[in-house]
C-alpha cells in the first residue's frame, strides 16, 4: 500500500513538473538589456549573423538589429499575459505591473500583434519561443543579459 502510494504522488509530482510554465512579471523585465546568443529554427541551431539586442521599459520593448555599427530599432509596446493573445492589442494592459508566461507586442507600422512564449528565464539567459504565422518557421531565442 505505501508503495503504491508513493508512485501515485510521485506521478503526480512529475505531471506538474511537465506541465510548469514560466512566468515573468514587468518588473524583471523593466530596465533589462539583453543580446541574442542563438537561435534554433527548425530543429537547427543558428549563431546571429547581426547583432540583435532587445530592451525593456516600462511601455516599450525595444528591438535592435545592428547593421554595421548603426542600429535599426523598432519600438513595440507590450505587456505580458497568462494566456496566449488573439490578435487584438489590449491597450489596458500596456504599463501594467503584472505577470505572464507571453510577452504581447504591437507594432504600430504593420498594425499587428506578435508574441512570444517564455521558456526560461533567469538573471542570466532568457530563451523565448515564438511560433511563426503562416509561410514561416517557429523558433527558440536564447538571449544573455548585458544590463
Amino acid at each position: 500500500m505505501n508503495l503504491r502510494f508513493f508512485f501515485v504522488i510521485a506521478s503526480c509530482f512529475v505531471t506538474l513538473l511537465c506541465n510548469a510554465q514560466v512566468q515573468v512579471s514587468t518588473k524583471q523585465l523593466i530596465g533589462t538589456k539583453w543580446e541574442e546568443t542563438s537561435r534554433i529554427v527548425g530543429g537547427t541551431t543558428e549563431n546571429p549573423n547581426k547583432k540583435r539586442i532587445i530592451e525593456f521599459d516600462k511601455n516599450v520593448f525595444l528591438n535592435s538589429i545592428y547593421f554595421n555599427t548603426e542600429p535599426t530599432t523598432a519600438q513595440f509596446k507590450y505587456y505580458l499575459s497568462d494566456t496566449e493573445p488573439s490578435n487584438v492589442f489590449n491597450y489596458n494592459l500596456v504599463g501594467t505591473n503584472n505577470k505572464g508566461k507571453h510577452i504581447v507586442l504591437y507594432n504600430d507600422k504593420l498594425n499587428k500583434v506578435f508574441h512570444y512564449t517564455f521558456i526560461s528565464f533567469n538573471d542570466d539567459e532568457m530563451v523565448l519561443y515564438h511560433k511563426a504565422g503562416e509561410y514561416k518557421i517557429d523558433c527558440y531565442v536564447t538571449y544573455k543579459r548585458i544590463k
